[in-house]
């Protein structure tokens, strides 16, 4: 019997161990935070006064300035957290998930952060960024498809 008592608290010690070791969600936001105003680059000689505007569970907003020729406008970018996969620093997603709002009235949705990409010069840190987002997703509510 105190073997049996000794291995079981020792199962709990161990399973509240990695429990305390594992990030929160407002850890993890702010982590992502962090690295995002510290590594997203814009790649459009277009877009000038991009913000980090706000993460959560689901959805990380940028907003930017867009002038090219006579548009020109302000935008609102909002790239989900159930990213697919990250390509060469850029956000991929399986379906058209990326949403720009201009603010003159038109919006449009693409499978990609565009011109917007980490900036890979921390090791694998685009890939950190990426299994944190897809961390972060894990608290987002899923909706019902019924």
């Amino acid at each position: 019997m105190t073997k049996q008592l000794s291995l079981f608290l020792l199962t709990i010690s161990m399973l509240s161990s990695v429990a305390s070791n594992a990030q929160t969600k407002d850890e993890t936001i702010g982590w992502l935070r962090e690295n995002l105003e510290k590594y997203i680059a814009v790649k459009s000689e277009y877009i000038t006064n991009a913000k980090l505007a706000n993460i959560n569970e689901c959805e990380v907003t940028l907003t930017y300035h867009f002038k090219s020729g006579i548009v020109e406008d302000d935008v609102t970018l909002t790239l989900p957290t159930n990213i697919n996969q990250l390509v060469s620093g850029q956000f991929r997603y399986i379906n058209k998930d990326a949403r720009y709002v201009w603010h003159s009235g038109r919006t449009f949705y693409d499978n990609n952060s565009s011109s917007f990409v980490i900036d890979n010069r921390e090791a694998n840190i685009a890939q950190r960024i990426a299994n944190a987002l897809k961390y972060l997703n894990s608290f987002c509510p899923k909706k019902d498809i019924f």
